[in-house]
């Protein structure tokens, strides 16, 4: 498996070229010493295998843009491979302009060979809609908590949509946490919509968010540290016919 006595390694995710598997972690170096502050010097690194057990490390395969509006740290993501055979890398980002970790918005950037990637967008692709999330306006004392996109192609359309960690306005804290959504004919214009979930069933924040089919059955999966719930959290119910196609 990939280890390293170097760097911390959390969050990841995979892409499947048919011949490799590309695994993308977060990446940060333990000559921080404090594990807390590798939030603010995330990259994003790159490790290919055959078999899902035996991996290559190829070391950083994005980082923040020095003069860019993602200048600070990159966080969790997704990358895909669009019809016009491009692949393409959804990640967080945070700035040194806004307010660093609580200030969160989603990029994309190109491939061609999954390891060397451009920028081909000078501005966020996805940023929360004050009409249904909460905002660091709304509420100072939190995250703006706009991140981990996962992009998966619309099983009931011609284009895709993108699930992202969020916080419903209106709900109590560490109750608040729901499941954003956008939609895309084309994967670089997105049009925000409401949350597929309910606040108020016990959670704060609903992180790395990725489905997978099980015997036919799409499964959600995410995590949520303990001090962002509710004492007496419960199960997750979605809102069934919430999330209509527009």
């Amino acid at each position: 498996m990939l280890t390293s006595s170097e760097d911390w390694h959390w969050d990841s995710w995979i892409a499947d070229d048919g011949e490799l598997y590309h695994l993308y972690f977060l990446r940060a170096s333990r000559t921080l010493g404090n594990p807390g502050l590798r939030h603010t010097k995330a990259t994003i690194g790159h490790a290919v295998s055959k078999d899902l057990v035996e991996w290559i490390n190829l070391g950083e395969t994005l980082g923040p843009e020095p003069d860019g509006w993602d200048d600070l740290a990159l966080w969790t993501g997704t990358t895909i491979r669009g019809d016009d055979g491009v692949w393409r890398m959804f990640y967080t980002a945070i700035n040194t302009g806004g307010h660093e970790v609580k200030d969160q918005r989603i990029g994309v950037v190109e491939s061609d060979d999954l390891h060397h990637w451009r920028r081909v967008i000078d501005h966020p692709v996805v940023e929360p809609d004050g009409r249904w999330y909460k905002t660091l306006e709304e509420d100072p004392t939190a995250s703006e908590t706009w991140r981990d996109p996962f992009v998966f192609r619309d099983p009931d359309g011609d284009g895709w949509r993108m699930l992202l960690s969020a916080r419903q306005i209106g709900a109590a804290r560490n109750d608040d946490g729901v499941i954003a959504q956008a939609r895309s004919n084309d994967l670089i214009n997105w049009e925000v919509g409401p949350p597929l979930c309910e606040p108020g069933q016990g959670f704060g924040q609903l992180e790395v968010l990725q489905i997978r089919v099980i015997d036919g059955q799409p499964v959600l999966v995410f995590t949520c540290h303990p001090q962002e719930m509710t004492p007496n959290e419960s199960p997750m119910r979605t809102r069934r016919g919430r999330a209509t196609r527009r």
